[in-house]
């Protein structure tokens, strides 16, 4: 099982974590300490920016995955198809539209495999699989 390093809830913990980093490396007299801080500061910030980045742009998640080009293509129209059914059900702030296009895309690589050649397809799966999401919580 994979941990789930991206989101809003995630770069928040990243930020969190960089900072708290940050400040006891400041307090830190020994200079190799201090770095070895400031490094795992920067490992921190690394990942809020990567967690901030998938946020702003969900389909960084399927371009990072390992598919072939024909299941990207299918996976990619699938991701638009499936946005354009449902994105008048995530009107409002720019925080919840990108939460949904997160748990979109997360749905979608979470049905999707190597064969994958049906947009059609995936989106119905990924559509019903982040309903069942929607529904758990």
């Amino acid at each position: 099982m994979t941990a789930d390093l991206s989101g809003p809830e995630q770069a928040g913990r990243w930020r969190s974590l960089e900072a708290e980093a940050l400040n006891l490396a400041q307090s830190m007299s020994d200079s190799t300490a201090e770095q070895a801080m400031l490094s795992v500061a920067d490992g921190y910030r690394r990942l809020a920016e990567h967690a901030e980045a998938v946020v702003r742009d969900p389909k960084r998640l399927i371009g990072g995955a390992s598919f072939g080009p024909h299941a990207l293509e299918a996976i990619h129209t699938a991701f638009d198809a499936a946005w354009a059914e449902i994105v008048g059900h995530f009107r409002g702030d720019g925080v919840s539209v990108r939460a949904a296009r997160l748990r979109l895309a997360k749905s979608l690589l979470s049905v999707a495999s190597e064969d994958s050649r049906e947009p059609g397809l995936l989106k119905q799966a990924a559509l019903r699989t982040m309903a069942l999401d929607y529904r758990r919580r």
